[in-house]
């Protein structure tokens, strides 16, 4: 499919003279899915080659380290990548951060690449958790690497703080929740008392777990940089 994709890909630019969008290469090569109601848009596998043959063009990760991968695995994992490298380009560019750090910052993606595809291959990650995955694995290459520090940790800490935003606004859990919330007056059956005794029972232990990651997260007294303080002022 890789070699379809690349074909494709040599076969526009020297028919354009330029580089084709990814959407026009998935068109001529039938890799398109229509939705009602929506326009045409890249298929599974379109995705994934698309994602995947980035990765490669640019030195990043090679065709071996996707071998053994289903489509949907391989174009979750590339995926996430690109859109990490992405996002990395992005802040680094708004924070003038020097190319050495940009670079180094996806060596670390890249590396999450082939240490995730591994995991997924011998079932250590469940399809739901391979794009956190890549995340998390990227952001433990970088913790524990000796070089300069990179725009990766506030690419990985602001998508992990919209991922808590929208699991306390807008996730499939809080619109459930919500439901509840607007029945509970309409309660008369004991066995719905119980259930909602048991939400609740749940959100105290959310709330605990919650807070003993915000303890966590208050650096060390030797360190300046008073979140504590930053805390009570957005409270005020």
């Amino acid at each position: 499919m890789l070699n379809s994709w690349e074909g494709a890909v040599n076969f526009l630019g020297r028919l354009n003279g330029q580089k084709s969008e990814p959407i026009e290469i998935a068109k001529v090569l039938g890799w398109t899915v229509v939705k009602k109601d929506t326009r045409e848009k890249m298929n599974d596998v379109a995705q994934a080659c698309n994602a995947g043959h980035s990765l490669i063009e640019a030195g990043h990760i090679s065709r071996e380290d996707l071998q053994g991968l289903t489509v949907t695995q391989a174009k979750d994992i590339v995926g996430q990548a690109l859109s990490r490298m992405k996002q990395i380009d992005k802040a680094a560019k708004s924070t003038e951060r020097p190319a050495s750090e940009v670079s180094q910052a996806k060596k670390h993606v890249a590396k999450a690449v082939k240490i995730t595809a591994k995991q997924v291959t011998n079932g250590e990650v469940k399809s739901s958790q391979v794009r956190s995955r890549v995340d998390v694995n990227a952001f433990k290459s970088a913790s524990t690497s000796k070089a300069k520090p990179t725009p990766l940790f506030s690419v990985f800490s602001k998508a992990l703080s919209n991922s808590i935003d929208n699991m306390l606004k807008s996730d499939a859990t809080a619109e459930k929740l919500a439901e509840v919330v607007k029945a509970v007056d309409s309660i008369t059956l004991e066995e719905d008392f119980a259930v909602v005794k048991r939400l609740d029972f749940y959100l105290g232990e959310v709330s605990s777990r919650a807070l003993n990651w915000q303890k966590k997260l208050i650096p060390s007294k030797d360190k300046v940089f008073p979140i504590g303080a930053k805390r009570l002022e957005d409270n005020s």
